[in-house]
């Protein structure tokens, strides 16, 4: 029988064929629940080696090519990543018009090399948008992030809530503001509680920088870049 050694990584699919991290955190993290639902994908991207023969000292391209042999034609859990030799700008921004996470660029001649390495390069895509401030989060009397929202047909969703980015004068300015913008019910639709909330009027918007959105509309690794003042 003969063995490989298959680089790769283990994806969730969505139906819009994106893969989603949360998604795949919710499967590690469901242990004794039904996963049925998750739709688990290896993408194999590098073959290291195939008996009796060690591959990494050979270019990136003809590892490649035996990894294609090596897999299945007929629809597999295990699919083949394709590599494209488009100008790399390029693809960088259709994958981030895509609403990908980002791109890897390999140099095609180079041997297999475990770690970080010169030889290979990974640029994740930041989308920017304006949202929102629907509340601020406090943990023990200290700032602790502020609450997001997006308006969706006339209904405010929550959008998620970004911690990261925040300068203590940004935090002053934010809180400043919702002194005088304080609210008893809360602003935006959410399956969820918000224990930490001091909600707010939905007046001020926020600038934020975020990497990509989950299936649901959450913003994922957002970061806050300030209030935007001149828009209404």
């Amino acid at each position: 029988m003969q063995s490989a050694i298959i680089d790769g990584e283990v994806v969730v699919v969505t139906e819009r064929g994106q893969t989603d991290f949360s998604a795949l955190e919710s499967y590690v993290s469901s242990k004794g629940i039904d996963r049925s639902a998750h739709n688990l994908v290896f993408y194999a991207f590098d073959l290291l080696y195939l008996s009796p023969l060690d591959l990494r000292g050979v270019p990136l391209l003809v590892r490649k090519e035996a990894l294609h042999e090596l897999l299945p034609d007929r629809p597999s859990a295990i699919l083949f990543s394709e590599h494209l030799f488009e100008e790399g700008g390029t693809i960088y921004r259709q994958a981030c018009e895509m609403e990908m996470e980002g791109i890897v660029s390999k140099r095609k001649d180079a041997p297999y090399r475990s770690g970080r390495s010169s030889v290979w390069t990974k640029v994740t895509c930041r989308q920017r948008e304006t949202f929102v401030i629907a509340g601020l989060a406090f943990k023990r009397g200290k700032f602790d992030g502020v609450y997001l929202g997006r308006r969706v047909g006339g209904k405010l969703i929550y959008a998620g809530k970004v911690e990261n980015g925040v300068s203590k004068e940004q935090i002053d300015r934010v809180t400043l503001q919702a002194q005088k913008l304080r609210s008893r019910s809360q602003p935006i639709e959410a399956d969820r509680v918000f224990p930490k909330a001091e909600w707010l009027r939905p007046v001020l918007l926020g600038d934020v920088e975020y990497r990509s959105k989950t299936p649901g509309g959450l913003l994922r690794h957002p970061s806050y870049k300030g209030l935007r003042q001149d828009l209404d």
